[in-house]
């Protein structure tokens, strides 16, 4: 299991409270060693992957109605194809 998974099991999981889950939670990841940050938006109907840069997050993928389809690499299991009308 990746550093991701641990930063998870350790800093808990969804909350209801989305500027937690988008400015504060991201930044606890990334100081506990998180290689990447996945963002699901169920409403806006969005996938954004951060990964860890060290002084920061980098978008790798965004993903949209417009856009549904893309590949991320994810460390342990390679590259990765993701369809957002799959998973939404």
């Amino acid at each position: 299991m990746g550093r991701a998974a641990t930063a998870h099991r350790r800093r808990g999981s969804l909350t209801l409270d989305p500027l937690r889950d988008l400015f504060r939670k991201p930044e606890e990841y990334r100081v506990a060693g998180a290689e990447q940050y996945w963002i699901v938006d169920r409403e806006l109907r969005s996938l954004t992957v951060l990964s860890n840069a060290e002084t920061g997050w980098d978008v790798t993928l965004e993903l949209n109605d417009s856009d549904p389809v893309g590949s991320v690499v994810v460390v342990g299991y390679g590259t990765v194809r993701i369809d957002l009308h799959k998973i939404l």
